[in-house]
């Protein structure tokens, strides 16, 4: 709690109230460390964008993770005993679990807004076939992810479930308020939004970043120790940087239905459908796409040729309000340099204060996702853009889904992930009458460390007002 309310305390007690006047001069006097000040809108929106999101975000976890054994169970959150080792199986299909943002979540769907007579721009998804990229394993994978979410976001549903006590072995879904996650392999992509919902503060304030840096670490370390105290594994990905180029927008004028087919590859459709489930193909495909420079905005327009790809998904309008409420969703087409850069201090904190001492995997996907031609200049930061869609945020384009997923694939193949965990007999949610429980500390098991002086939501909301009401303390 003391590192939880840090930065209130400092910035609230180190001196006297400075009016909302004297803010300019105040920014004046610090030039050299402030690199922007927000004006007043600007931050009543970000104050109002991430209230509204983290609440969202609150009722969606509450919704779709719910307590004990819904994650399993759904509708019920009760435990299923005395039933058959097939029921066992069956039950227990989906044992890859993805947590995660909107990078994960847009798999199966692109959120996009077209111009329309009279109403103006209107959000209409277009539906993506997850099994275009994931093949047959997508049978295996409970995407969790909820698009606009923060690692804080997820965090706070399990210690609100959890009651806190996240270092609990192997609870009792039948009385333990815990979610139930034994015999699981969980996949976590998470920070992006953590840093992104507060941009224009942490660039006005760039010494809070390293805090929100610290929050994110805090929290993974949190959702880590909840999955290892109940013996799942846990694969942690790294970030991948995003196109400098702030006006690149692959699919040409006339929005997703551009002929990226023929223009990328010079494939059919259907020799690109038929070889995606070939991941070293595809891969190779890709790399070649790019080493080659013939990954470019296509110059015309062939709708019916993507038309098989964006197809059988389902809308959800949850995730969709916290995409609009972000404006993760339009083309948001501003230089992504600044949110590059703090990614990538993000991953190595990640790779550093989690992954290596909390016994999980990880994968780093910068290289794979770098634009090479900038790298070579300097610009270490700058992705490629032909990975991305048109907000230079994320890689919802095919091709980037197509790579990130082959990554992600063989990264699971290598680990023997793709195969189910669930002994026959069961776990504590599905169960036969010969089940026998785990008790005590699992393997694998890794105390989670002090937790880093940090800057959570909290605090940062509070410091929105703190300016917009010119009431802060220095």
């Amino acid at each position: 709690m003391k590192n939880r309310i840090f930065l209130i305390l400092f910035i609230f007690l180190l001196g006297s109230p400075a009016k909302a006047s004297q803010l300019s001069e105040f920014y004046a006097e610090f030039n050299s460390t402030f690199n922007g000040i927000p004006t007043q809108t600007e931050l009543l929106d970000t104050f109002t964008l991430a209230f509204l999101a983290k609440n969202e975000a609150e009722l969606i976890f509450n919704r779709s993770i719910g307590q004990k054994c819904l994650l399993k169970n759904s509708p019920s959150e009760m435990p299923r005993g005395n039933i058959s080792e097939a029921d066992v199986i069956n039950n227990n299909r989906k044992h890859v679990i993805f947590w995660g943002d909107s990078m994960t979540d847009w798999v199966d769907r692109i959120p996009k807004k077209f111009p329309f007579p009279i109403v103006g721009d209107q959000q209409v998804d277009i539906p993506v076939d997850p099994y275009v990229y994931y093949g047959s394993n997508w049978n295996l994978i409970d995407k969790r992810a909820v698009g606009g979410t923060t690692s804080e976001d997820l965090r706070r549903h399990f210690d609100k479930k959890g009651g806190v006590n996240p270092s609990l072995f192997f609870p009792n879904p039948a009385s333990d308020n815990h979610i139930n996650l034994e015999n699981r392999n969980a996949v976590i992509l998470y920070g992006g939004n953590d840093i992104v919902r507060y941009e224009s503060l942490l660039k006005a304030l760039p010494f809070l970043t390293v805090f929100r840096h610290n929050a994110v670490v805090n929290n993974l370390n949190r959702i880590v120790t909840y999955h290892q105290a109940q013996g799942a594994k846990v694969l942690i990905l790294g970030h991948t940087p995003r196109p400098s180029v702030p006006d690149f927008n692959f699919f040409g004028d006339f929005g997703v239905f551009g002929d990226f087919m023929n223009s990328i590859l010079g494939h059919v459709l259907t020799v690109l459908v038929t070889t995606i489930d070939a991941h070293g193909q595809v891969l190779s495909d890709i790399v070649t796409c790019i080493n080659m420079g013939r990954c470019h905005r296509p110059p015309n327009v062939i709708e019916t040729s993507v038309s098989a790809i964006y197809s059988g998904a389902k809308e959800r309008e949850a995730e969709k309000f916290l995409a609009t409420a972000l404006n993760m969703s339009a083309s948001k087409r501003t230089d992504s340099t600044w949110v590059s850069q703090q990614l990538a201090y993000q991953t190595i904190m990640i790779k550093n204060l989690v992954a290596m001492q909390r016994n999980t995997e990880y994968m780093d996907e910068w290289a794979e996702f770098a634009d090479w031609a900038q790298v070579s200049r300097g610009q270490w930061w700058a992705g490629n853009p032909t990975l991305y869609e048109g907000d230079s945020i994320h890689f919802s384009h095919p091709w980037g889904h197509s790579l990130h997923a082959t990554l992600v694939s063989n990264k699971l193949n290598s680990l023997g992930w793709w195969s189910n965990p669930t002994p026959s007999q069961g776990d504590r949610c599905n169960f036969t009458s010969s089940a026998t429980f785990q008790t005590g500390q699992p393997v694998g098991w890794t105390p989670e460390p002090p937790e880093l002086p940090e800057a959570n939501e909290d605090a940062m909301l509070l410091l929105l007002l703190c300016f917009y009401f010119g009431v802060c303390s220095f």
